[in-house]
């Protein structure tokens, strides 16, 4: 099944001039403009002590529960200056423009159960950096974290107190659903149309924003592959159960709590599939990153074992991690703690958010996603094997899932029609907007070269 589920979700996560950084896991560097943060994911809890790790003659220090996937290097704005050497020296003109650039250093923290192991290898698994040029705010003036509105649209926003979160319909006859529970909640508590139908691009951006606080690029770049799947345009008027058809190719093998494509009816919960899942989670925990990998190589051992046929191929490796990103973003467990449980259990078991589950933040980005989806493979080698070939990285996840196929300029064009205005969602798109033309020249130039 082709797809390109979170297509640049898994892109290297990249910390430009307006991110916000916890300033639990922050180390500020000596230059004016430079920041060090951790992508750290907080399985349990947030522990004030922790261990100090030594890069670069900066001290990075974490907690014993925390899992460190990548430490950010990344330059701000630069001087007026700065930005015009750099520009020509590219052969460009600098005006209105704004150079980025990030460093990102990949280390492997490893864990047996949940304590972390602190006699690792301290060596970096990857180094790797990058840069691109984003648009600056008019007049020059520093970037204000919002992103200018042209759409004239209400902007979304994600409000605790919102009255859908304690309305609750579950589906009757005649919804459409789709086998996300994610979606079909959304749907059951009014954020997208209850009926499931008639929906668009934007009303589940939208939707997904303010339900669960997925950021919008998120949502929107999944939205996008499918229909870019599909070959239809991106203001087609679709139901939820199309999500998952195979002409959309989004769906995948081997699930937590869903059938395969074929056996039974996907927008139901499979109990025999969740009744294992449940089994792990409640022995290793429902906050744990590698407890999920747990329960994913169960899950494709009960699959091969009911349908010979399963096939935990690369894409299902690639978006079985990604989608445990998704949901630590929507219930980050350093929040929700104890009531991980009854979020987790009631979005798959009912379809339903939870008052304590609601969101209050948008949690759910690119660097929440990455960091988690790659944790999740790196936890058991047999995640990492699929049928076709291995996935392991975050390179390797972008080329499972169809690098390359969606019209990421498009897709910001829905975003700024939805009303969206916050300035990170943005800044991710450029990024991978420049990434990709990049990616396309140098495939030029070879094809040219062969000429």
């Amino acid at each position: 099944m082709k797809a390109a589920l979170l297509t640049s979700l898994i892109a290297s996560a990249a910390t430009t001039g307006s991110a916000a950084i916890s300033r639990r896991n922050v180390t500020t560097g000596a230059e004016r403009g430079i920041t060090y943060g951790s992508n750290v994911f907080v399985p349990q809890n947030n522990q004030q002590t922790g261990q100090s790790y030594r890069n670069g003659g900066k001290t990075i220090t974490y907690g014993p529960n925390n899992f460190v996937s990548s430490i950010f290097k990344s330059k701000t704005h630069r001087s007026p200056n700065a930005q015009v050497r750099a520009y020509k020296n590219d052969g460009k003109s600098d005006e209105g423009k704004s150079q980025h650039c990030v460093l990102r250093l990949v280390f492997q923290i490893p864990y047996i159960g949940e304590k972390l192991q602190t006699g690792g290898n301290d060596k970096p698994l990857e180094s790797k950096k990058e840069c691109w040029w984003i648009k600056k705010p008019a007049d020059d003036k520093k970037p204000s974290g919002k992103a200018d509105n042209d759409s004239g649209k209400k902007e979304p926003k994600i409000d605790p107190n919102d009255p859908r979160f304690g309305k609750f319909v579950p589906r009757g006859a005649g919804d459409s659903r789709s086998s996300c529970p994610g979606l079909n909640a959304l749907a059951n508590h009014g954020f997208i149309p209850h009926s499931g139908k008639d929906l668009t691009m934007t009303t589940l951006i939208v939707g997904c924003y303010e339900g669960l606080g997925i950021s919008p690029e998120t949502s929107a770049l999944i939205t996008a592959d499918g229909m870019s799947e599909a070959g239809i345009p991106f203001d087609t008027v679709f139901d939820l159960e199309r999500v998952h058809s195979q002409e959309w190719g989004i769906e995948h093998a081997v699930s937590f709590g869903r059938n395969d494509s074929g056996h039974g009816d996907l927008t139901l919960l499979d109990q025999a599939a969740w009744d294992l899942t449940l089994d792990v989670l409640e022995d290793c925990g429902y906050g744990n990153v590698a407890c999920w990998g747990k329960a994913k190589v169960a899950r494709i051992e009960q699959e091969k074992q009911r349908f010979p046929g399963s096939d935990y191929d690369k894409e299902a490796a690639a978006y079985g991690a990604s989608e445990v990103g998704m949901l630590f973003g929507a219930f980050d467990p350093a929040i929700k703690k104890d009531n991980m449980r009854k979020c987790v259990k009631s979005l798959f078991e009912e379809e339903k958010i939870e008052m304590e589950c609601k969101p209050d933040r948008m949690g759910a980005d690119f660097e929440v996603v990455t960091a988690t989806g790659v944790s999740v493979l790196a936890s058991d080698p047999v995640l990492q094997k699929g049928s076709d070939g291995m996935v392991t990285t975050a390179e390797d996840v972008l080329a499972a899932t169809g690098k390359g196929k969606i019209d990421l300029e498009k897709v910001v064009e829905v975003m700024r029609a939805a009303g969206f205005t916050e300035k990170k969602p943005y800044e991710n798109m450029e990024r991978l907007i420049a990434a990709d033309k990049k990616v396309k020249a140098n495939k030029d130039q070879k094809n040219g070269d062969h000429n």
